[in-house]
């Protein structure tokens, strides 16, 4: 037997994925891209006290999807900004500026 051919036993196949698992991947990708911008507008209703009458469990958990996020350390950074800008009150009075 010729080692240097291509029908060696030892040499692996080409592995695919199938359709099924690659579909499978792209929702679950599409579906938490979704949840993470809709954490957004959850948070700044939980901020503002509207969502007082679900348990603090719950909304615990409903929080506990982005713990990788949160694990990244240049990508926390701007996911707290987004989140961060849902709470921010349009009408609020002028903030201080260190100027003074």
């Amino acid at each position: 037997m010729n080692v240097f051919t291509t029908d060696h036993p030892i040499t692996a196949g080409s592995f695919r994925v199938s359709r099924r698992v690659r579909r499978w991947l792209v929702v679950v990708l599409l579906a938490y891209s979704a949840y993470l911008l809709l954490v957004g507008p959850f948070w700044a209703l939980d901020g503002r006290g509207l969502l007082n009458f679900i348990p603090e469990p719950v909304r615990q958990v409903c929080y506990t999807p982005t713990c990788p996020i949160w694990l990244v350390p240049h990508v926390r950074g701007r996911y707290a900004d987004y989140i961060d800008w849902w709470y921010l009150d349009p009408n609020a009075a002028d903030r201080e500026t260190g100027w003074d």
